[in-house]
């Protein structure tokens, strides 16, 4: 097979392996339209051994960029000892529909089997590199976000609508940023809070007397 002898090199050094997740199944067409499913794995992650982690400067649950000669994603690092030395994981299953940045076609060679048709993603060198962020950002929306400008972004269902995590080269004018995620349509009046010193800015948006 043409991918079994890919090396590493002082660029991409260490093991790029995908695959699926206990909760969900191909490419979330079904299983992210479940609150109880997407609870387990709600953004899409980088599983990297401690020593790894250690030696490219990576803290557990920052957002990193994995790269090979293909492409590069921005996923959630998962720093766990059960992740070999040398080798990096990344889930199959997240698509533009669930995240800015997570399509881990995008990371392999675009090339299969000649006898299976299966893609070669079991096997690719990678880097792994920390998102320098300089803001982060969580929302709770009852309706499912028209569009979102942010560098890394996550949806997922909850019990109220969606949950949403972001995170972004730079920052924004934070009123018409929030004023986007609730959407041009939108019915109410907005409570803002703004720590400008402290760089924290909240919104919430009501219908009445319900969060909305």
């Amino acid at each position: 097979h043409p991918t079994a002898h890919i090396r590493t090199s002082p660029d991409y050094p260490l093991i790029l392996n995908t695959g699926r997740v206990r909760d969900h199944w191909h490419t979330m067409t079904r299983t992210a339209k479940s609150q109880r499913l997407s609870q387990h794995m709600a953004e899409p992650f980088a599983e990297i051994h401690p020593l790894d982690a250690q030696h490219f400067a990576i803290g557990d649950a920052s957002i990193v960029r994995v790269s090979t000669v293909h492409g590069e994603v921005l996923v959630r690092a998962l720093v766990t000892a059960r992740q070999r030395p040398g080798s990096v994981f990344v889930p199959m299953h997240w698509t533009d529909q669930f995240s800015a940045r997570a399509r881990v076609d995008a990371l392999v060679a675009p090339i299969t089997d000649a006898i299976s048709g299966q893609p070669a993603s079991k096997n690719i060198a990678a880097r792994v590199e920390r998102f320098a962020a300089a803001a982060f950002g969580f929302a709770v929306l009852a309706e499912r976000p028209g569009s979102i400008d942010a560098d890394y972004w996550s949806l997922a269902r909850c019990a109220a609508g969606w949950r949403l995590e972001l995170a972004l080269e730079a920052g924004r004018d934070w009123p018409v940023f929030a004023a986007s995620l609730f959407g041009a349509g939108a019915q109410g009046e907005t409570l803002a809070y703004h720590d400008v010193a402290g760089g924290h800015h909240r919104f919430a948006r009501f219908a009445g007397s319900r969060l909305a």
